[in-house]
């Protein structure tokens, strides 16, 4: 079966089985004794998905299919007939007959044709061996079709049989439907020798191709689909290759790849490449849906897109860098993979976004605090085709003087106005948190509007939450992901020192608690400390989050989660608090811990991905401490 395209316009949805320019020569087939025939035609009106355009579907002279007859009730399948186009010029509606080039039981394959009792299915392209079966339960019939993962490129087509349909009939009119997808493009640059057709996404039975356990089925009520089916011994692929016949695609006609009907895409993207090894790539469509029997189009597909070659192209090549440091960022355009490599350990890696061959991928290094000389180092990019230096100079930094050894304790805050409803998510996440990093992090759960606490928590503009938690990290980013954990803790200790360090102290006599803080400081000035007593472990009723804030001790209970203002000197200064608390707590002390923290604030300092969060403070260090308990503060050489 072939197809005419009349008109070329922004989209087209077409019916089709296989498709060439003009019609192909007449084979010969002798005619049976008495002239037996089916009709088919390439789709009822009301199986046509058309919009845009007028979308013609031909069956060429000479076109094959595969013919077989079955019965239902005993599941006897007849062997598989070839039958043969009998027009002579492209026809919508053709008579077949079977093929002269064949053996089999004539007599009998028209006797149990004309029996009542049997069904008939056809199917194209024409096979000699295709697995077939019918499957009661579903009441449809299943043929098995291996999907090609390269496919060849035929101007104005799509390639003879590349585009499987099927007809159930109970006499000999068949109407074939089509269950396949794809896209038509065309492109206007000249020496293209390759088109990929990539998509992303999470489930693979979503995926483009599957090489094994793919089958089109045909119900009784006419409808076809394909399945594929997913399990361990299956073949998947989320990119299609389509060569060109020739060599070369022709700048100006357009060009077919044939697909599943898909589901739940991310993005497609289609890559082009030229005979010199360049490259494009254009995103065509976003959560896009391939539907049976149709095609959607883009023309001049690489119109406005630029052309990249395997070396890559790097911007910026030289940075400067103050003293304290911070994030920088360099963007790489490249038709190839690559690497970056860096040869400094004050050179830290954190990001890369983006595609460096449909766009630009921008990658981010953190520069660490220099307190010596002025530095510099290189960040290499580079693959197979050529290595491209980054040159980063960092200014001579202050050495800081007499500075000890303080160990930092990392924090989350769980800034939360949800009820218990979100309780379970909050807990799961912060335990699974918590069992990765160990005393890396500490964590507490401060709910700013909920029955669980026995005051208001002020917000304050330091952070700006939502009805779900947010996890700020260090007082600076907001995230959910263990990997930006990691990063975010990085970036803390690269650029921002430890500058404090807590020991707590607490006890609770009836209804009052009781905490002693040493703060110690590296120097003196102005800092913001926050002290809460939380439950840490499930205590009573169905209360069973871990780390939550329920009394906020501070000399000023408006001071918000940004903590009171504190003029510490140099070395160790001593914080006296007391709270009026429940008496209930009394008989729980062994659910019960203090967390407390220091905030800074930024000065000179440079504000890393400062898009999450509102204020200038951020989380220097922070001690957990069952209450009863005391710590000190972890400082050598003070």
């Amino acid at each position: 079966m072939k197809k005419h395209i009349l008109s070329a316009l922004a989209l087209i949805l077409t019916l089709a089985a296989s498709c060439n320019k003009g019609p192909a020569e007449m084979p010969q087939t002798p005619s049976y004794e008495d002239d037996f025939f089916i009709t088919a035609t390439c789709g009822d009106p009301d199986s046509r998905t058309q919009r845009d355009m007028d979308g013609h579907m031909y069956w060429n002279p000479g076109d094959e299919i595969a013919v077989v007859v079955f019965n239902k009730s005993s599941a006897k399948l007849t062997p598989i007939v070839k039958f043969v186009a009998t027009n002579d010029f492209p026809s919508a509606t053709a008579k077949f007959r079977p093929a002269a080039d064949q053996e089999f039981d004539y007599q009998s394959f028209k006797e149990v044709w004309d029996n009542e009792e049997y069904d008939h299915i056809a199917v194209y392209p024409y096979q000699s061996n295709l697995p077939m079966g019918y499957e009661g339960s579903y009441s449809r019939y299943v043929v098995r079709y291996t999907y090609p993962f390269t496919q060849d490129g035929v101007p104005g087509t799509f390639a003879r049989g590349s585009y499987p349909s099927l007809a159930w009939s109970h006499d000999s009119n068949f109407s074939f439907k089509h269950p396949m997808s794809g896209l038509k493009f065309s492109l206007q640059s000249e020496n293209v020798v390759k088109a990929t057709l990539s998509v992303t996404t999470d489930n693979k039975n979503s995926w483009f191709a599957v090489n094994k356990k793919n089958y089109i089925f045909i119900k009784e009520d006419g409808t076809a689909s394909l399945y594929c089916q997913s399990d361990s011994d299956s073949e998947f692929t989320n990119s299609l290759d389509l060569i060109p016949q020739g060599g070369k695609f022709t700048p100006g006609k357009p060009y077919y790849f044939v697909c599943p009907p898909c589901s739940g895409i991310e993005t497609i993207t289609l890559t082009l490449e030229r005979a010199d090894g360049a490259k494009l790539a254009r995103t065509v469509y976003k959560e896009y849906t391939f539907k049976s029997g149709t095609f959607a189009a883009m023309m001049d597909v690489d119109n406005g897109c630029e052309w990249k070659t395997d070396v890559p192209v790097v911007d910026p090549t030289e940075i400067e860098v103050g003293k304290y440091g911070g994030e920088i960022t360099f963007g790489v355009k490249c038709a190839a993979d690559y690497t970056v490599e860096s040869d400094a350990d004050w050179l830290l890696e954190m990001d890369a976004e983006g595609d460096a061959l449909s766009g630009t991928r921008t990658h981010t290094f953190v520069v660490k605090r220099n307190d010596g000389a002025a530095r510099s180092a290189t960040i290499n990019v580079k693959n197979d085709a050529a290595s491209v230096p980054v040159t980063v100079n960092q200014v001579a930094g202050e050495a800081m003087q007499d500075y000890p050894s303080i160990v930092r304790h990392h924090s989350a805050l769980i800034v939360n106005n949800a009820s218990c409803a979100h309780y379970s998510v909050v807990n799961s996440k912060l335990k699974s948190f918590k069992a990765s990093h160990g005393d890396m992090m500490e964590f507490i759960n401060i709910f700013t509007n909920s029955s669980y606490r026995d005051e208001p928590f002020n917000e304050s503009d330091q952070y700006n939450h939502n009805y779900f938690p947010d996890i700020v990290l260090d007082g600076r980013r907001k995230s959910e992901d263990d990997d930006v954990i990691l990063k975010c803790f990085a970036e803390t200790d690269a650029v921002y020192p430890p500058m404090t360090s807590i020991g707590v102290s607490s006890s609770i006599e009836g209804t009052t608690l009781t905490i002693d803080l040493k703060v110690y400081a590296y120097k003196a000035g102005t800092y913001r400390i926050s002290a809460y007593m939380a439950y840490t472990a499930q205590a009573v009723g169905s209360f069973n989050i871990n780390n939550v804030a329920r009394v906020h001790a501070t000399d000023n209970p408006d001071s918000g989660i940004a903590g009171q203002e504190y003029e510490l000197t140099a070395g160790i200064n001593t914080i006296h608090l007391t709270k009026t608390i429940k008496a209930s707590y009394a008989n729980n002390i062994p659910y019960l811990s203090i967390f407390a923290y220091v905030q800074v604030p930024y000065g000179d300092l440079p504000v890393l991905r400062d898009g999450d969060y509102k204020g200038n403070l951020y989380v220097d260090n922070c001690r957990l401490a069952p209450v009863g308990t005391t710590v000190e503060p972890e400082v050598d050489n003070q």
